[in-house]
Parts: C-alpha cells; sequence; structure tokens
C-alpha cells in the first residue's frame, strides 16, 4: 500500500541523522524498522489484542489448576469459565 516512505517521516530521519543524536538515531532506526507496520495499523486499527486475552484466561485457568487428568477436562473447564459450556441434559432444547 504504501511503495515509499512518507515524505515527512523520510525528511525527519534526514535531519536526525545529519545531527547525529545517538538517542534520536536508535528511535528513527526503529521507526524505518517498523514503519510499514505502524502505517498499516493507522489504516487499519486491527489488533491481535482479544486473542492474546482470551489465551492468556486460559493460562491463568491452566496455572490456578495445577494441571488436568486430560484434555476433556481442560476443555470443559475453558468452557465453563468462558460460558459456553451447555449444561443442559442432552436432548433438552
Amino acid at each position: 500500500m504504501f511503495p515509499v516512505e512518507p515524505y515527512y517521516f523520510s525528511r525527519w530521519a534526514q535531519d536526525v541523522s545529519r545531527k547525529a543524536i545517538g538517542a534520536c538515531q536508535k528511535v528513527a532506526t526503529m521507526f524505518k524498522k517498523h514503519l510499514m507496520g505502524i502505517l498499516n495499523y493507522i489504516c487499519y486499527p486491527i489488533t491481535n489484542a482479544r486473542a492474546e486475552q482470551v489465551n492468556s484466561k486460559i493460562q491463568q485457568l491452566k496455572s490456578i489448576s495445577e494441571g488436568y487428568r486430560n484434555f476433556d477436562n481442560f476443555r470443559n473447564a475453558i468452557l465453563f469459565y468462558f460460558g459456553k459450556l451447555n449444561l443442559y441434559p442432552q436432548g433438552f432444547p
């Protein structure tokens, strides 16, 4: 989507490199390295924060339980704590 670096960023990066300020050069290098990701987020503000949150909760559940005997018990605990477990008997609408 961005075939060339944005104009103002490249001007700023050139100024920083000319003035040889160490801390600013590190920041400019970091921005240059991650520029596509930064611009993509500005255009499309989508993150994987929700997936990371769910993963963190699952890891916390796993830690609290100190292990499960089998995967089915672990899966049931995850479904129970996230509210997706159907507690009605089979055949009940």
